[in-house]
């Protein structure tokens, strides 16, 4: 992005209006100046909370494999974005133009502005993306247009109206609600140049008065007081009348602010929750709040990139063997102290985590020995489908050596009574 691309995007701010690209296509969505910032918070929530998301390639038992994937978004997409520029870039192309795009070449993930990809081709060959710069107005190679085939692009987008481009969420509310903003521009048009009058002049007519008469004081009236000419002197009203307040009801004032984007317009199309713009109307704390909103939005968002993914970039036969993406949300998962240590103190206790693992992820350095790798369970643990089996009731638990005697009830007997006959002997 050039400077003038950087003025165009933030124009907003001098009072004309942010326009928000509706897809590809070029059609804009205006954004008022006030609403500007709540705009920019958004999408930058959106795309900070994003790149702190890692990738992981999993095999079909679910255990973290090393794979291209992981290493391109994780560690080096290409050789001048860094892991976190590249993931944030992407989120904020998909929320403010309704697409992000990166051309998969070889080892490396190449960046390409949305606004960059012009057109596209449905063919027998597939889909197939026409890429045109347009990023410097000076640069001539923008008549020389290129073309991507689908499989080597990735392309991340939003709500898709024909299934190739998506839409911008702003966007996206504008088109739906375009013709109340058209009302909207009508009945602030009506206020603003004056068309409803607040008073009026109350006439009581004398007896005996002609309609003519009555007609010729009202245009009289209007010569002698009417026009900017006769601005700021004092009205003498005849006998007989007197001025009226109207009893106006702006209902249709109070619609202008309904019709246009609002704050809260901005957030519900974002999925934006009131209290990341410092509006906390919950009951609920914070750590709360962000479980409700990484599970409710960004895990949405991260779902959208695992299939795409794993639509371009892993191969049918790994396919086959149940390779899969994931998302690591857990990194966004916010918890004081106290509950990590246990969180993970439960993980280990039931099994599912090994102590080792347990201490790595609260930032320690692990117990790298064989009983810290190791997954542990309470011990008097039996399944309810094998009670009869295993129950300690028959001794006849898995735990206890069956070939030793005194597993064997009528051996324990035994052994009783010789120990009450050597006692009664002594």
């Amino acid at each position: 992005m050039n400077i003038w691309d950087l003025f165009v995007s933030l124009r907003g701010l001098s009072g004309t209006g942010t326009h928000v690209r509706y897809g590809i296509d070029g059609q804009d969505a205006p954004v008022s100046a006030d609403n500007t910032t709540v705009l920019y918070t958004c999408i930058k929530i959106l795309s900070d909370y994003f790149s702190r998301v890692p990738v992981m390639v999993k095999d079909a038992n679910g255990k973290t494999i090393p794979h291209r994937i992981s290493d391109l978004w994780n560690f080096a997409p290409s050789n001048w974005m860094n892991p976190q520029t590249a993931r944030s870039t992407s989120e904020w192309d998909r929320n403010a133009y309704g697409n992000s795009f990166f051309e998969v070449r070889g080892d490396k993930l190449e960046y390409i502005p949305a606004r960059d990809v012009s057109n596209y081709y449905i063919d027998k060959n597939g889909l197939t993306y026409e890429i045109q710069p347009l990023g410097d107005p000076n640069d001539r190679r923008r008549d020389r247009s290129r073309k991507i085939s689908a499989r080597k692009m990735l392309h991340f987008r939003g709500v898709s109206a024909d299934g190739v481009f998506g839409l911008s969420p702003l966007s996206a509310a504008f088109a739906t609600h375009q013709l109340m903003q058209n009302a909207t521009a009508t009945v602030s048009a009506f206020y603003r140049n004056g068309a409803m009058q607040r008073y009026a002049i109350e006439t009581t007519v004398p007896n005996g008065a002609t309609y003519q008469q009555v007609v010729a004081d009202r245009k009289q009236f209007a010569d002698t007081y009417a026009g900017p000419e006769n601005a700021g002197g004092t009205i003498h009203l005849p006998l007989g009348e007197k001025i009226t307040p109207l009893a106006v009801h702006f209902a249709d004032a109070e619609l202008i602010q309904t019709l246009e984007f609002t704050r809260d317009t901005i957030t519900s199309v974002y999925q934006i929750p009131n209290w990341m713009l410092s509006d906390n109307d919950s009951q609920q704390n914070v750590e709360e709040q962000t479980a409700v909103f990484v599970s409710g939005t960004i895990a949405n968002i991260a779902n959208a990139y695992k299939h795409e993914l794993e639509f371009k970039m892993l191969t049918p036969a790994e396919r086959r063997k149940g390779i899969h993406v994931e998302f690591d949300l857990d990194v966004l998962l916010e918890a004081t102290f106290t509950g990590k240590i246990n969180a993970f103190k439960t993980a280990v206790n039931n099994g599912l985590m090994t102590p080792d693992q347990a201490n790595r992820r609260l930032g320690f350095e692990g117990i790298d020995t064989e009983f810290g790798k190791y997954h542990y369970t309470q011990a008097q643990y039996i399944p309810l489908e094998k009670y009869s089996e295993y129950s300690q009731l028959k001794k006849d638990s898995p735990v206890v050596d069956k070939a030793l005697s005194d597993n064997d009830l009528d051996s324990i007997r035994s052994i009783l009574r010789e120990l009450n006959v050597v006692r009664n002997g002594q």
